[in-house]
């Protein structure tokens, strides 16, 4: 049960990455620049997994990320033996998330799709 769970996480993560790519690439003009853009943004994928190794920092902040709702779950279930009574809601807010990507993605297709018509 705990593999199936994490691989269903691992799935919704990628559909989160596969979109996000496809809405970075939307606005991005050449391949020197996405490459330029996917390094600067690096610290959003990370920020994360940089929160929970201090202490120090309060773990709202991780929160603020959406890559966060990835990595936590896997790490509960991974770590703590979770299950998904204890991840639900990081997947429903993940779900949330790609939700809202794929509405943006849509929204730059129809724009897209109108300006070369």
């Amino acid at each position: 049960m705990r593999l199936s769970l994490i691989i269903f996480i691992l799935f919704l993560g990628a559909i989160m990455a596969s979109c996000f790519g496809l809405i970075l690439g939307a606005f991005v003009k050449d391949m020197a620049a996405l490459f330029t853009t996917i390094k600067g943004l690096g610290i959003f994928i990370y920020a994360p997994g940089i929160v929970s190794i201090f202490p120090g920092i309060p773990e709202w902040v991780g929160k603020l990320f959406p890559t966060y709702y990835v990595i936590n779950p896997i790490m509960e279930i991974a770590r703590e033996g979770g299950s998904w009574s204890m991840v639900y809601s990081d997947v429903l807010i993940l779900i949330g998330i790609i939700a809202l990507f794929i509405g943006i993605v849509g929204v730059i297709a129809t724009k897209t799709r109108l300006q070369e018509a």
